[in-house]
């Protein structure tokens, strides 16, 4: 085998898909890791046997005759989203949900077919549990609704106080229930009209006064408002006023009766109605959005990896194109990490809402950690011309802390610092010692910037913020920030943005000195915290 092949079946080895080479006659050839995996086989029992092994019984002869029918007529390359996902059989009997991308080249006169299947159930779970949320808003918002009518039924069934006013005189009557509801004594005499118009709130008098005019005036026949009062322990109270006019044999408004009633908890009740509503429309919103963007975005790398898969398998494996060949398997092994990406960010979330993030701690070297990131981040940057920088003190102390999940969090920082950053810029990775001894991370750069809305949006999931320069909606699902945010908290450390529209960004991560494992030598202090 050449350097070339190794190095492609070592990354094809490496994928976390199944990869199949299959003949005309519907024979594997050649199965990877992640084939085994996936259907529970062992290589040696899928190599040299029919592909129907893996087709549940009752769909063989449907896939035989597609199959037949492919290899004489079919497309040269079938991109997986085309259809739905197909069920594929295990070798324990489990039928599992996967997508299926088919490569079909005429090697050296031979009809071959590379086939990739991702598996699908991990998306659906995920699509599951995102149904099963909307029935538990919708289930709360039922329940909301229920209990709004029963507190309405309540204060059918409730003294409501009662009043009038006599115009002539301008005498003022309360019930009990009154003074109760604007917290006065009910020994004393009502107030005067004037102080009456005080108590009303000053942004609800002039909608009290238009009330009460076009009733005097007889354009009503009685009004129904809901407006603010301001007690006299200065408590300030929602209330129901009706009111109606009687008049004299001339016609002349001579009393003004009514009622009014302590609307405070129904107002609040609606006001929770009116968040759950805009938390439902945001949630149906969000799960729309999410499915759309995972249908795109997961074929971007698939179409990659197709699509240099069937490069490669279209030159000789000779000396002359070795340069090619290991171009074509770098781009597949991006689009396969992307692709890995996406999955594992559905994945993480929901491992963190189910509680399933155990952390495996230890002692950390923080600059080694940044060292780490720097490489992993290498490529992506010099391909828009960024320049990283770490900027962390040699007598640093160790942090305490799960190093995969540490990794993840910074690496997704500097991510989306590179990609919100023209080409040119810079991304800086610091740590220091703060003065109460907890280690701070930051992640710096002269991008786009975001505006105090986008800051304050930036962290909710499927949350797609746009470039101010280039005005285009970046990749990804929107869940980057999320997953930084959310195993921060299982750190305890504290998430925060600072940011300027068009000069750039800094995420800032404070661990609690807790996490701080004090050497006995000087720890390097932050003079400005």
């Amino acid at each position: 085998m050449s350097e070339v092949e190794e190095i492609i079946a070592r990354l094809v080895g490496l994928a976390p898909n199944a990869f199949y080479l299959i003949d005309a006659g519907g024979i594997i050839r050649y199965a990877n890791p992640g084939a085994s995996e996936m259907t529970g086989y062992g290589q040696e029992e899928l190599v040299g046997d029919h592909f129907e092994k893996l087709i549940p019984t009752e769909l063989r002869q449907h896939h035989t005759r597609y199959f037949d029918d492919h290899s004489r007529s079919g497309a040269p390359i079938y991109l997986m989203g085309q259809r739905d996902a197909l069920p594929m059989l295990t070798k324990d009997g489990e039928t599992r949900a996967v997508g299926t991308s088919i490569v079909k080249s005429d090697a050296n006169g031979e009809l071959l077919f590379g086939v990739i299947m991702t598996d699908m159930t991990p998306l659906k779970q995920a699509h599951s549990l995102l149904v099963q949320r909307e029935a538990e808003l919708k289930s709360s918002l039922t329940r909301l609704r229920h209990a709004e009518a029963r507190f309405l039924m309540a204060q059918q069934l409730a003294n409501v106080g009662s009043w009038d006013w006599n115009i002539a005189t301008g005498d003022l009557y309360w019930s009990d229930e009154v003074y109760r509801i604007c917290g006065y004594d009910n020994t004393s005499q009502p107030p005067g009209m004037t102080e009456v118009a005080r108590m009303i709130h000053p942004e609800d008098r002039d909608k009290v006064k238009e009330a009460v005019d076009r009733v005097l005036t007889g354009e009503l026949d009685q009004y129904d408002i809901q407006h603010r009062i301001m007690r006299r322990d200065r408590k300030v109270r929602v209330v129901r006023q009706i009111g109606r006019v009687e008049r004299n044999d001339l016609g002349r408004p001579r009393l003004v009766i009514g009622s009014v009633q302590d609307f405070t908890d129904v107002s609040n009740l609606q006001d929770k109605m009116n968040e759950a509503l805009m938390r439902e429309t945001e949630a149906n919103r969000s799960k729309t959005e999410f499915l759309a963007n995972l249908s795109h975005e997961l074929r971007t790398p698939l179409n990659a990896i197709i699509g240099y898969a069937g490069l490669i398998q279209s030159l000789d494996f000779t000396s002359d194109n070795q340069e090619r060949l290991k171009g074509y398997a770098g781009y597949i092994s991006h689009a396969g990490s992307l692709l890995n990406e996406l999955v594992g960010d559905i994945l993480e979330m929901s491992r963190v809402d189910l509680g399933l993030v155990e952390l495996r701690e230890q002692e950390l070297e923080v600059g080694s950690l940044l060292e780490k990131v720097r490489t992993m981040s290498q490529t992506r940057a010099k391909e828009k011309n960024i320049r990283l920088y770490i900027e962390c003190a040699k007598d640093m102390p160790q942090l305490w802390g799960d190093r995969l999940r540490l990794l993840q969090v910074i690496l997704n920082l500097v991510t989306n610092s590179i990609k919100f950053t023209e080409p040119g810029g810079w991304v800086t990775m610091e740590a220091y010692v703060r003065r109460d001894h907890g280690i701070r991370l930051a992640v710096s750069d002269n991008g786009c910037g975001m505006s105090p809305d986008d800051v304050s949006r930036a962290v909710a999931r499927f949350s797609k913020l746009h470039s101010v320069w280039t005005s285009e909606k970046q990749s990804g699902l929107g869940l980057g920030l999320a997953i930084v945010d959310a195993l921060s908290k299982l750190h305890q450390a504290k998430l925060s943005i600072d940011s300027t529209p068009g000069a750039g960004t800094t995420v800032i991560l404070d661990f609690p000195p807790e996490r701080t494992m004090v050497a006995e030598k000087s720890l390097t202090l932050d003079t400005a915290s």
